[in-house]
């Protein structure tokens, strides 16, 4: 039986002696020394074509033709929500009951010119973003053999970029969800608002599944910093306007709103965050145990994290 190299994700018992080996595959990762080459969003466990021209374990008989329409249709549907929504917050000049006798504009186009300042619009747009260099990136790893492949530092901006963004705009998405319909919502339901609130982390989920590129723990310092960059950004917008974009964080109310981004921050984004990252573990540690059971004498040669590297048996 070979055995395995020692790296941060070895599966031998350094994870805890008492696991099961399907456990320990799942912990592998947790058990890993925090490396700071995390923190610059480059690829080190497989080159970075395989980790973006294929899709991921479960969607494995897709082509990675399939793989990239199915990457543009994401794109190409958010896009489309994207227009809706911004539409959807904008008067139609035809329209004169969104206009007074004057012709100044009413609360209707007040709603427009404030379409930027909502989480919710903000985060729209990070994931349009986020899913076009998505795309861009698996075209250029199937199809433009101009870049090098490789890992570390061989790993392309446009994959590093997409790679920073994901985990922005998975909890982004998810937040927008949560807080929505836990703290604003207010009937009746708007088809724009369902979509806008709902369907964008579905997409982002989706694309979740499909992708190879690996999570870490030391990752939420994206979605946190986008959070906090948010809240700053809605306490200036109080200092400069005295009013308020979302009443829950009405700053008028320091000490209540300061809870609430305490718990937001320190409470929220952390929980969420460790419930994708076992969502991830638990694909790879499918993914690991179904090749290894197929198989008792070898470990699959690619896995969506960490190279699980055999050492050749001696000759």
């Amino acid at each position: 039986m070979a055995s395995l190299t020692g790296n941060e994700f070895d599966v031998t018992p350094n994870t805890c002696v008492a696991c099961c080996k399907p456990c320990r595959i799942f912990l592998a990762p947790v058990s890993g020394k925090c490396r700071t080459d995390h923190l610059f969003f480059r690829l080190h466990s497989m080159p970075w074509r395989t980790a973006y021209g294929k899709p991921a374990g479960w969607f494995r008989c897709c082509s990675p033709l399939a793989f990239l329409c199915t990457r543009a249709f994401l794109a190409a549907f958010w896009l489309a929500i994207s227009v809706w929504s911004l539409a959807a917050s904008c008067p139609d000049e035809t329209d004169e009951s969104v206009w007074n006798a004057t012709g100044t504009a009413t609360r209707a186009p007040q709603g427009c010119t404030l379409w930027i300042t909502k989480l919710t619009h903000w985060t729209l747009l990070l994931e349009l973003i986020y899913l076009s260099f998505a795309v861009y990136s698996t075209a250029m790893a199937i199809y433009d053999s101009s870049v090098p492949d490789g890992v570390g530092k061989a790993t392309p901006w446009f994959i590093s970029v997409a790679y920073a963004m994901q985990p922005t705009v998975l909890i982004g998405s998810l937040l927008v969800f949560l807080l929505y319909w836990g703290l604003v919502y207010k009937p009746p339901l708007g088809a724009t608002t369902a979509f806008t609130h709902g369907a964008n982390f579905v997409v982002m989920l989706i694309d979740f599944i499909l992708v190879r590129n690996p999570l870490y723990l030391s990752h939420i310092f994206m979605p946190m910093a986008y959070a906090l960059v948010y809240l700053l950004f809605t306490l200036l917008f109080y200092a400069a306007t005295g009013d308020y974009i979302y009443k829950a964080l009405d700053w008028s109310n320091p000490s209540g709103t300061g809870r609430l981004v305490a718990l937001i921050l320190f409470l929220g984004i952390p929980i969420l965050w460790i419930l994708l990252y076992c969502i991830f573990l638990g694909r790879r540690c499918h993914l690991v145990s179904t090749s290894t059971s197929r198989s008792s004498d070898q470990l699959p040669k690619e896995t969506e994290v960490a190279a699980l590297q055999l050492v050749p048996p001696p000759v």
